[in-house]
């Protein structure tokens, strides 16, 4: 069954960290017994200790203690875990109050991938430009003032993290729009989603379903109508489908990207318009 990621990534991440120890300088031997209070995040009573003057803590009591009901989820993408306590004494002399130290983790979906548009059902769906991180603020102990001091770590998981399609075949069954989440690792909760569609028929401006040499003739065609005939109106297919720049204008350098495609589909019959679109876009930067 699937955890929560934030559950199962602070607690890989935290490791007991020493016990901080400190000492009374004086001691009331009118008093036999103490009362060691441990606090929780709130400042309230969260489990107390009757001891004996001169009492000596050692790692072992205070590893025994069950500080489990101190980690909480503050909201769906942030939970508090206990680190450590604060200002344990070696010897206790007089009533003390001990703090908690904690680990935060907050999960962020920074940045979606960048593709949304896809022009090929062979295509995978792309994570380039996918951003998920996890901000972990440790508190690492109190400064003379009372305040905590922190330190703050930032970590991608983007990499471990899933979507609800792996290819735009998946993705488009039921239309040609649809809602991706992205998942982290180990949980069934969408940390965000966006939204994907498909457009279908471009550079088939024959209309037979497939892409071949033919169809550059056709757009070649109908810009050479154009620049001998201004009024020349475009065939709608051309039009819809032969745009291969996405510029709203027919011309020459449609059927010469169009031709180009044919030939590297030819030569490698996993090509699809998604990889030829997006290096061409590359190259155009």
């Amino acid at each position: 069954m699937k955890k929560t990621v934030i559950s199962i990534l602070i607690a890989a991440s935290l490791g007991m960290t020493s016990v901080p120890f400190t000492a009374f300088a004086e001691a009331d031997t009118r008093i036999s017994t103490y009362t060691v209070r441990f606090l929780d995040f709130d400042g309230n009573t969260f489990t107390t200790m009757a001891v004996p003057a001169g009492y000596h803590f050692t790692e072992d009591v205070i590893n025994n203690l069950d500080t489990s009901a101190l980690s909480k989820q503050v909201d769906t993408r942030t939970q508090k875990r206990f680190s450590s306590w604060w200002g344990i004494p070696e010897y206790v002399y007089a009533d003390v109050d001990i703090k908690p130290l904690s680990v935060t983790g907050t999960i962020s979906l920074e940045k979606v991938p960048d593709k949304k548009k896809y022009y090929s059902l062979e295509s995978q769906i792309s994570r380039a430009g996918l951003a998920v991180n996890i901000t972990f603020e440790t508190q690492t102990g109190i400064d003379t003032y009372g305040n905590y001091i922190t330190e703050k770590e930032i970590i991608d998981i983007s990499s471990t993290c899933s979507m609800d399609y792996d290819t735009a075949q998946d993705a488009f069954k039921s239309g040609n729009t649809t809602k991706v989440n992205i998942y982290p690792i180990h949980s069934e909760q969408a940390i965000g989603s966006y939204e994907i569609s498909y457009i279908g028929g471009i550079a088939d401006v024959d209309n037979d379903k497939v892409i071949t040499g033919s169809d550059a003739t056709v757009v070649l065609s109908e810009y050479t109508k154009l620049s001998s005939d201004p009024s020349h109106k475009i065939n709608e297919s051309v039009k819809k489908y032969g745009d291969m720049d996405f510029n709203g204008i027919i011309n020459g350098s449609d059927a010469t990207l169009l031709l180009r495609y044919y030939t590297l589909k030819s030569s490698d019959p996993e090509y699809n318009l998604d990889k030829f679109f997006d290096e061409t876009a590359e190259n155009n930067k």
